[in-house]
Parts: C-alpha cells; structure tokens; sequence
C-alpha cells in the first residue's frame, strides 16, 4: 500500500511539513491543488519590458541577495535574468526573510510593478514562487503550477516541482477509483478521476486545469448531497431517533 513515507525524496522532516499543511495520506496530496498557475504565454521577456510602470510576471534564475545600505536605510537588492535581459528585484522591508528564502540559480517567478530609473529596470517588493531548480527553465513551458507554501516547506526545501514529482510518482502507482456515475461524466464531459489529477497538476493549457477544477467542485458538491440524501433516507426509517 503507498504511503506518503515510501514516496521518493520524502523524509521524515518532510513528513513533518506535508503534515502541518494538512497532508497525511497520498489522497492528501493529490487533493493539494496549485493555489495558482503561471501560463508562460503571457509571462513576459525581461527584454520585451518598457519600464513603464507595467504589472507583469517575469520568469528567471535569481542571483545572489545583496543588503546595500543609503543612509540610514537598508534595502535588498537582487537581479532576475533570462535569455532576453536582467531585472533587478528589490525589497525595503523583510530583507532577512527574503535573503535567507532566496538561492543564487534558482528559477523563480516574480510578480509586480516595472519601473525603469535610469537604464535599469527594478521591480519593488515583488510576489515571488519558486518554480524549481537545476535545468527546469529550458524544459518549462505552457502551464507551470504554483502549489501553496510555508515556512516549513522553505525550510525543508519543498518547492512546486518536487509537489509535482511526487504527485507524478502517485499517479504511476496508485489505483484512483471513479466513483461519479458515467452518466453524470458523459452529460457534463467530465474527466474521469484519474485524468482529472493529471490536469489540474499538469495541465498543457488553461482548459485543462479548468476541466478538472470544475469536476472536483462538482464532485464535492455531489458528495455533500450524497450525504444528506442518506441522512434523510436515515431520519425517515428512525422518525424517532435523535441526532446530536
């Protein structure tokens, strides 16, 4: 039987980590959907940027955070660079959050207002997610999901792509039942359960992360008037009995 703990590349600190977010169980994770997804077709170039106080995502390796001091005021400095230009990020409060969450060569994506000073871009106190590491940029493209993070996820290293990497180990591995009646399926075109997994957690366009995101609310729903149906069914056979 799978087990979170026979899942690759979990240990125990992990464990700990999935468990504070509510993941127990490899149902667990596979209900843990990305909190948003980055589609790359509209994920700007740094070189394509005007400065012109555009709100754009941006997708890069970071380097290094640098503390640089005016004054008295302190602010962190770091650059974002893809294959078209360099960006720098900056942030006049949280520096030693950020400096510490922050690796050189990461790829990341960064959210937030282009502002040009000089010949330099700079964005200010931008949204960052950690998209993964090693050669990830060159192979991401189309949808990149965005899971929801923590203090405990950073510490322990659990970034979205190994959530995806997990999810994938699952999804090779484990039976996934269908319970929805294939009359329901086939009236409103959902994807089966299993199928339903693999496009909200890899998804090749915003269609399929939809198609999936609106079966599971279905199914939710259904669940919950499965339920009371059963309940009622309870309460007309026992008319006598008392449900605290």
């Amino acid at each position: 039987m799978k087990t979170l703990a026979t899942i690759t590349g979990i240990s125990p600190n992990r464990l700990k980590a999935l468990a504070a977010s509510g993941i127990h169980s490899p149902e667990d994770l596979l209900d843990f959907f990305p909190r948003r997804y980055l589609d790359r077709s509209v994920v700007r170039t740094i070189g394509s940027l005007t400065g012109f106080n555009e709100q754009v995502t941006v997708m890069g390796r970071i380097s290094e955070p640098l503390e640089t001091v005016f004054g008295r005021a302190k602010r962190l400095e770091a650059t974002i660079e893809d294959d078209t230009g360099r960006l720098n990020l900056v942030w006049f409060r949280g520096h030693a959050y950020f400096k510490k969450y922050l690796k050189a060569g990461e790829l990341i994506s960064a959210f937030g207002n282009v502002k040009k000073f000089g010949r330099n871009l700079s964005m200010a106190h931008p949204d960052i997610d950690k998209v993964g590491r090693g050669s990830a940029f060159s192979k991401t493209t189309g949808i990149v999901p965005v899971y929801p993070g923590s203090t405990m996820f950073k510490k322990t290293y659990i970034t979205s792509s190994l959530i995806q990497q997990w999810v994938q180990e699952l999804l090779d591995s484990m039976h996934i039942p269908e319970f929805l009646p294939a009359e329901i399926i086939e009236r409103y075109g959902f994807p089966e359960r299993h199928e339903a997994y693999r496009l909200a957690h890899f998804p090749d366009s915003t269609t399929d992360y939809m198609r999936a995101l609106k079966r599971f609310k279905f199914e939710e729903l259904y669940l919950f008037e499965l339920g009371v149906f059963k309940l009622k069914l309870y309460k007309e056979k026992s008319p006598s009995s008392v449900i605290v």
